[in-house]
C-alpha cells in the first residue's frame, strides 16, 4: 500500500481506527492522510471566516492525533463537507489503496459522524475502494486475519489483498468456504474447489501465513453469521469480505451478505470491491 486515508473526529473511537491505520502504514511503508469533514455552524460566512475556521480546525485535528502517526508519514485535511462525501472523493483524489474509518463516532449513536447507521453504510453501499471499519477497542496489531473465499471473480480481489496485507504484517490467515446447503453435495465440492483455485492463483505472499481451507456447513444460520463466528473461533483481528460495489454489496455468495457482517459483526472487518485488485 502506499496510500492510507483515515476519516478523523475528536473520539475515542476515531483514535482507535487511527492507531490501526498507523500500524498498517508501518508494516506497509504507507503515507497516511487524516481527513477531517468540516461544516461550520454558522449558514453565512463573511469573506475569510471559512478559511479562519478551517486553520482553527485544522489544529484540533493535529491535537486528536497526538503522537499515534509517529514514525509515519502523514499529511492532514480538513475539508469542507460531509463525511459521506469528503471521504470517498479525498480518497479517488488521493488514488488511496485504503480508507479507514471508525465504526463510531463523536455521537456514538444515530447519526454519528462515523456511525454504522449513516457514515459507514453510505461508504459500504458506494464501496469503490478497500474499506477497513474499525472497532471500538481494537487492536492496532493485525495477527490473525478471517477470509471469505467463494471462487467468484468479485471475490479475488478480497484474496489479493489479505495476501498482501498479511505478508506485510505477518498476520495468520483462515480461508473460510460456507455452503448452504448443510449437507455435502457436488455443488459444494465445485464451491470449494473453485475456492481452493483461487487461493492457488490469487494467495502470492508465503504458504506458511495461510491455513487449510475452513469448511463450513450452513442450514439455518445465515452466511454472515457464519463467517463472524469462525473470525470469533479463531479470535481474528480483522474479517475480510469481497463486495460488488456501486450500491450492490454482495459479500460472500449470498446478496447482502457484506453488508449483513457489517452490521453484526463486533470485530474490524475489510470490505473489498471486486474493482479493488490495485
Amino acid at each position: 500500500m502506499e496510500r492510507i486515508v483515515v476519516g478523523m473526529d475528536d473520539s475515542e473511537a476515531a483514535r482507535t481506527a487511527l492507531a490501526w491505520a498507523a500500524e498498517a502504514a508501518r508494516a506497509t511503508g504507507a503515507t497516511v492522510t487524516v481527513v477531517n469533514a468540516y461544516v461550520p455552524i454558522q449558514s453565512e460566512k463573511r469573506p475569510g471566516l471559512l478559511e479562519r475556521l478551517l486553520a482553527e480546525r485544522r489544529a484540533e485535528l493535529t491535537n486528536w492525533c497526538g503522537s499515534a502517526l509517529a514514525g509515519v508519514s502523514s499529511e492532514f485535511e480538513v475539508i469542507d463537507g460531509e463525511a459521506t462525501d469528503v471521504l470517498p472523493a479525498t480518497a479517488e483524489r488521493l488514488d488511496a489503496d485504503l480508507l479507514v474509518v471508525a465504526r463510531t463516532g463523536e455521537s456514538g449513536r444515530e447519526p454519528g459522524f462515523l456511525n454504522i447507521g449513516s457514515v459507514v453504510e453510505n461508504l459500504a453501499h458506494d464501496i469503490a475502494r478497500p474499506l477497513a471499519v474499525i472497532v471500538d477497542g481494537a487492536p492496532s496489531v493485525t495477527s490473525r486475519i478471517v477470509v471469505g473465499v467463494d471462487g467468484s471473480e468479485h471475490g479475488r480481489p478480497a484474496i489479493a489483498w489479505t495476501a498482501r496485507f498479511a505478508e506485510a504484517t505477518g498476520a495468520h490467515t483462515t480461508p473460510v468456504v460456507v455452503s448452504e446447503s448443510g449437507q455435502p453435495s457436488t455443488e459444494d465440492a465445485g464451491i470449494v474447489g473453485a475456492a481452493e483455485e483461487t487461493l492457488s492463483t490469487e494467495w502470492r505472499a508465503p504458504a506458511a501465513l495461510l491455513d487449510d481451507v475452513r469448511k463450513i456447513p450452513v442450514s439455518t444460520a445465515p452466511v454472515a453469521d457464519a463467517l463472524i463466528g469462525a473470525a470469533t473461533d479463531v479470535d481474528a483481528d480483522l474479517l475480510v469480505v469481497g463486495a460488488r460495489g456501486l450500491g450492490n454489496v454482495t459479500g460472500v455468495r449470498l446478496g447482502g451478505t457484506a453488508l449483513a457482517v457489517l452490521h453484526r459483526i463486533e470485530r474490524s472487518m475489510v470490505l473489498v470491491p471486486a474493482n479493488g485488485e490495485d
